[in-house]
């Protein structure tokens, strides 16, 4: 999805990946309600994941797309990751905070 968003949304606009994985010991669909809770407010869901994995748009950061993965039965494996297009490539810092913030729920 974030390649597919990119190649049709942001061609030839120079973009950075921001990503994060951890292990969690919330169940899957938990640990994904707690982490899409910190996202921007402006956080759009992108339709057609299932239960546990997630696709957001963030119009406010220049269509940033958002990805989480939740995934595993005894312990939640979860990868995060975002690309931030054209300016809002400055705010990659924040959203490792962000991302750091989100690992420790």
């Amino acid at each position: 999805m974030p390649l597919r968003h990119s190649l049709e949304r942001h061609p030839g606009i120079p973009a950075v990946t921001v990503a994060a994985a951890g292990p969690s010991d919330l169940s899957q669909l938990e640990a994904y309600k707690r982490i899409i809770a910190l996202l921007p407010s402006d956080a759009v869901s992108v339709p057609g994941h299932p239960p546990g994995y997630g696709g957001f748009v963030s119009q406010n950061q220049n269509d940033a797309y958002f990805a989480v993965f939740c995934e595993g039965r005894k312990k939640t494996s979860i990868p995060l990751m975002t690309v931030l297009y054209g300016e809002a490539r400055n705010q990659a810092a924040e959203w490792k905070s962000l991302f750091a913030k989100m690992l420790l729920q």
